[in-house]
Parts: structure tokens; C-alpha cells; sequence
């Protein structure tokens, strides 16, 4: 039977913008809110009225039973924390069927064994037409009425398709990456680099430092991401160096924030109840285990956040010690030695 082409499971800002911006090509977006009251009230709960002239002619049907936003939708757009993304993907599983491309907006781990988004919907559900969606496009740029990009990860090339035609406009660029594995590995582990780009916001260290972060946990990101079977080149583009570039432009995000309170003196614990919710505490635990089990040793950036954030060690020692660690010979992110010409 025909199918309408989105529905958005998840009514955060996230959630709201990305159906919002649907609204550019279809005429109806079904997005489901978990929450009766606001039935009727999309997009005012997060966009004011001024913002309202940004989004296409279409509209958003808000609906609080997950079942009827979903049925008939050629592409769901999951769009829920990782901590609860679990939950949310068995329930899709009664009612998902197979030719219903399934897209986890989420980007992060679950704990504690690292599984990924689109392991969890393949998990919970008969989807077979999974993928992720990533890169730096931020909600608050769009509801301002910037533009964006962003980079959808599958296996298939119906996937891909599906969400650039849902979700593609003059307000966002939306880029292909058959790397599903590492599209979803590179967002999540560019949160922890938010942290650290905030820690060193928060000790006043200067722009310089934070590129020494980027650098050198791009290629640390990179030598685990590979080691798990993702494409190098992969963290090299928007699912990952762009997330790391728009976070310490911006200064924006939950772990960011986390990072800047940390670096400014603030305790481990005294931080986390002030700032809920900042997944990348989680992903450090989680790619300390990746690493042992790919026996990975040469991750120092990844090993001095853990041991801030677990261990009580001084932001600054830890900078200290990174800066007094032994150079090695060149700069390059790869491990392999550059071929003779």
C-alpha cells in the first residue's frame, strides 16, 4: 500500500526540528509525543512563532500512540535518548514491518557493553532497512534559520534515499555513508571530545590546545573505529570531525557544559547533578572496554578523560601529562608509515 514517507517517534527539540524540517517535502508529518497535551501545540512548544516562517508548508501531526504514528510510514525517524532508546525500539517491534526503513537519531552507546542504535532496532524489531543519522546539524542553529548538514549511514542504498528525500531543503544538506558502523561509532565517541574541548574551555587553555584535542582524538577515534571494522576515512567527514568541529566552535551541548564545569574546579559529582543526562560519562566506561577487547593501548586522550572522570585526577595535572608525554615522529592520524614515492 503507499506509504506516507515520515514519522518522527520522539517530541524533543530534536525530534520537533527534524519533522519540522520534513514539512519542506511532504504535506503531512506524523510525530509521536508520548504526551496528550501536546497535541495541537507543535511546533509552538519549542519554536516561537517568529521561527514558525522558517519550516515548510506543510504540517505536523502530533498523535500520543505510537502505533498510529507509525503504521504506513515508509521512514521512522527514531528520535529518543539512548537510555531509553531500548524501551521505544520493542515497542516499534510489535507493529514495525520489514520494508519500513527504521533510523535511529540518537547518537551514542548503550550501557554498559557498547551496543549500538541500529543493533538494538535489529534487536527488537523485524526491521531490515536500518540506519543512523549523524553529522554536526544543530537544532538551535535551525530554529534560528541557519542551515546544516547532515550524513545518513546504511547498508542500503533505499535508506539513504528514503531520508534525503524526507528530509533534504534549502535549510539542510543531507550527505550518504554506506559506514553504518562507523557513522554511529564516530557520533557517539565525538561527545567525549566535547568534554575535553570543554575541560580545556573550562582551565582557559586557548584555541590551540582545543585543535591539539580534535587532532589527536580524531586519530584516537579512528584507530578504535577501524579496530571494530568501521572505514578509517569514515571519521574523517561530518558523522564525526564535523560533530568534533561544531561542538568546540559552538560551545554548545550537555558535555561540553560537562567539560567547562570539570575545568573550572567544579567535582566530578557536583557536575553530573548539575548537568543530567551527558552521555559521553557513559561512552568513556564503554570505549575503555572496546579498546581492551581489541587491544588497543594508544589512547591517552580517552584514558585521561576516564581518569577524571572516575579516578578524581586534576583536569590540569592530566593536561599536563598529555603535554609532557613523549613526541612521536609526525602528525599524521594514521599509524601506517607513508609510502616511498
Amino acid at each position: 500500500m503507499p506509504r506516507d514517507p515520515i514519522a518522527v517517534a520522539g517530541s524533543g527539540t530534536w525530534g520537533v526540528t527534524l519533522a519540522q524540517l520534513a514539512t519542506f517535502n511532504q504535506a503531512r508529518v506524523r510525530m509521536w509525543t508520548g504526551d496528550a497535551p501536546l497535541r495541537g501545540r507543535v511546533p509552538g512548544r519549542t519554536l516561537s512563532s517568529a521561527m514558525d516562517a522558517h519550516w515548510g508548508p506543510g504540517r505536523v501531526e502530533p498523535c500520543d500512540d505510537l502505533e498510529t504514528v507509525v503504521r504506513g510510514a515508509g521512514t521512522i525517524l527514531v528520535v529518543i535518548p539512548t537510555r531509553l532508546f531500548r524501551t521505544v525500539a520493542r515497542r516499534l517491534g510489535d507493529f514495525v514491518e520489514g520494508d519500513q526503513a527504521v533510523v535511529s537519531c540518537a547518537k551514542g552507546l548503550e550501557d554498559p557493553h557498547g551496543t549500538r542504535m541500529s543493533e538494538i532496532v535489529a534487536q527488537e524489531s523485524c526491521a531490515r532497512l536500518i540506519g543512523a543519522l549523524g553529522g554536526p546539524a544543530d537544532h538551535l542553529d535551525l530554529r534560528r534559520g541557519g542551515v546544516g548538514a547532515a550524513v545518513i549511514g546504511s547498508r542500503f542504498s533505499a535508506v539513504i534515499r528514503r531520508v534525503q528525500q524526507g528530509l533534504e531543503s534549502e535549510r539542510l544538506r543531507v550527505f550518504g555513508d554506506h559506514d553504518l558502523l562507523g557513522v554511529e561509532l564516530g557520533g557517539a565517541l565525538a561527545k567525549v571530545l566535547g568534554l575535553m574541548n570543554g575541560i580545556v574551555e573550562g582551565l582557559e587553555l586557548g584555541a590551540s590546545v582545543k585543535a591539539v584535542v580534535a587532532d589527536r582524538g580524531l586519530a584516537e577515534i579512528s584507530r578504535i573505529g577501524e579496530a571494530c571494522g568501521a572505514r578509517r576515512d569514515t571519521f574523517s567527514g561530518l558523522a564525526c570531525l564535523g560533530d568534533i568541529v561544531a561542538v568546540a566552535a559552538s560551545g554548545q551541548g550537555r558535555d561540553h557544559d560537562l567539560g567547562r564545569r570539570l575545568g573550572t574546579g567544579t567535582p566530578v559529582a557536583r557536575a553530573l547533578e548539575v548537568v543530567q543526562a551527558a552521555e559521553s560519562v557513559a561512552t568513556v566506561r564503554m570505549v575503555l572496554k572496546l579498546a581492551d577487547r581489541h587491544h588497543i593501548r594508544d589512547i591517552p586522550l580517552f584514558r585521561a578523560t576516564a581518569s577524571i572522570l572516575f579516578d578524581g585526577t586534576s583536569p590540569r595535572a592530566i593536561v599536563s601529562d598529555l603535554m609532557t608525554r613523549p613526541a612521536t615522529e609526525g602528525t599524521r592520524t594514521t599509524s601506517r608509515p607513508p609510502r616511498d614515492r
